[in-house]
C-alpha cells in the first residue's frame, strides 16, 4: 500500500502518508 500512495503525484496523499513513508525509508 505503501508503494500506491508513492505512485500518486497528488500532495494531500503524500502529506497524509508522510509518517509512513519516514517509516518505510529508514526501514
Amino acid at each position: 500500500m505503501i508503494l500506491n500512495i508513492l505512485k500518486y503525484p497528488d500532495k494531500r496523499l503524500r502529506t497524509i502518508a508522510k509518517p509512513v513513508v519516514s517509516v518505510d525509508e529508514t526501514i
